[in-house]
């Protein structure tokens, strides 16, 4: 029983010290953004930010997709605007950046339409794995979560990934989303600042 106890005491120290580096990794995070106000070096830092606390190896960030042909109330052929990539060599970034229309958004439907955040341990297995294109990143491991406006504009999702299955958990989505609200004030600021100085080179 002492035994038992001592590694109970043991893992509870221990997530209690893992909790309090995530916490003191956000508030870094939360600070490095809250000084940056151009909009696309703020995009990649956040970027970056969520492939480091998610332990992830590839982070990407995308705009909302744009809906090709006719029907937009259940489409199944999307243009894809990458913002910011983490991870990437040169070429797979490339291909991201160039990606013609895709057929099949599969599991990437609750993420940008349905505003859910997603956890997948093994995509070769979940049938929504469809319609990927051609030299995309052989992840095994997904996670997938969306960014709005504080007032609930979707701006568009972060989509990450391990090559490694069951990588992500539902810690990982707690934390992005954490992420995700600490960019939504910090885009909309760099927004704000944009505009005022717009409205300053017009006087």
């Amino acid at each position: 029983m002492a035994q038992t106890l001592d590694e109970s005491r043991a893992q509870l120290i221990a997530s209690l010290q893992q909790q309090a580096e995530e916490l003191g990794q956000l508030n870094r995070i939360a600070i490095a953004l809250t000084s940056e106000f151009d909009l696309r070096r703020l995009l990649q830092l956040i970027t970056d930010a969520a492939r480091k606390v998610t332990a992830a190896e590839y982070a990407a960030f995308f705009l909302l997709p744009e809906i090709v042909g006719e029907d937009t109330q259940a489409p199944n052929k999307v243009s894809f605007n990458l913002a910011a990539i983490s991870g990437a060599n040169e070429h797979i970034e490339q291909h991201f950046r160039h990606l013609g229309p895709v057929e099949g958004i599969g599991l990437l439907e609750p993420v940008f339409w349905a505003g859910s955040s997603i956890v997948v341990d093994d995509v070769l297995q979940d049938a929504r794995y469809v319609g990927i294109p051609h030299g995309h990143i052989p992840v095994r491991s997904f996670l997938g979560v969306q960014l709005h406006t504080r007032e609930g504009t979707n701006l568009g999702a972060f989509l990450i990934g391990h090559t490694q299955p069951s990588r992500f958990s539902n810690r990982h989505v707690e934390l992005m989303e954490v992420l995700s609200a600490q960019a939504a004030v910090a885009i909309h600021n760099a927004q704000l600042v944009a505009r005022e100085r717009l409205a300053m080179e017009t006087y």
